[in-house]
């Protein structure tokens, strides 16, 4: 739950076929209007399942050229410490909050 709305929104995987979908439903809406630009930690970002979660948006891209995203990530010794998602004008980052680093 974020300070952005009241609705705690929660996602769910029933079985492994639906997971890259629920990645790509997550992202949607944390690039909706209200949380453009936010900043997201998460726990362990740099580790084992970033690297999971970035070829899903990758592998997304290859797939639906005309919804892609805009990655660019942020690395600091073969560690992942920020990627920028953006869709048109709307923008999310999503941080290591392990790590310190700038904008």
């Amino acid at each position: 739950m974020t300070s952005l709305s009241d609705k705690v929104i929660t996602y769910y995987i029933e079985n492994h076929d639906e997971s890259a979908a629920l990645v790509i439903k997550l992202v949607d809406e944390l690039l909706s209007t209200k949380s453009s630009s936010t900043r997201f930690y998460c726990h362990n970002f740099g580790g084992f399942d970033v690297i999971f979660r970035l070829k899903l948006l990758v592998d997304f891209n290859d797939l639906d050229p005309d919804s892609k995203y805009d990655l660019a990530t942020r690395f600091k010794e073969n560690r992942i410490l920020c990627i920028k998602i953006s869709k048109g004008k709307n923008q999310v980052y999503i941080k290591n909050r392990n790590a310190i680093f700038n904008r």
